[in-house]
């Protein structure tokens, strides 16, 4: 399965865009933060369970991954979450439907639907990969609520 993250506008905190898998929108709004976002390519997909927090995660591996190796190296990771502020100095994704620029909603709802499918796919035996594309970044200024008051 292909799925695929097309960055659309960006500025100095975060850059938005969608997320599809196979052609078809499953995430209207995503969100990174600018200054740690993984270079548009192809990679790997990975499904993870944290046994700890019991959170599960779809992680960008390295191309060079061992399938038989339990902790494989992760680069990047798509989940759930209020904000770009939940990724800060990470190059992860978050996934949602869009509140206002920079903030998503039923951002879990739409995770695990996401989550669901992929499981799907890896039952049937498909590899999963992430194409990211964003040449054609649209540049917009940071919203005033996300900026900080300045100390006077």
């Amino acid at each position: 399965m292909e799925i695929k993250i097309q960055r659309k506008e960006t500025n100095k905190a975060y850059t938005s865009g969608t997320l599809s898998a196979n052609g078809k929108t499953v995430a209207q709004y995503i969100l990174e933060y600018t200054q740690c976002m993984l270079p548009p390519g192809t990679y790997q997909l990975t499904m993870l369970t944290d046994t700890v927090a019991m959170h599960r995660q779809l992680a960008v591996v390295a191309e060079d991954h061992d399938t038989v190796n339990a902790q494989p190296h992760v680069m990047a990771v798509v989940m759930s979450g209020n904000s770009y502020r939940n990724v800060m100095n990470t190059p992860n994704v978050v996934i949602g439907e869009k509140l206002i620029p920079g903030a998503v909603i039923n951002s879990r709802k739409v995770f695990e639907r996401f989550f669901d499918r992929m499981e799907k796919c890896v039952a049937r035996g498909e590899s999963i990969t992430l194409c990211i594309e964003g040449n054609n970044l649209r540049e917009h200024k940071v919203p005033m609520f996300w900026l900080t008051p300045r100390n006077k």
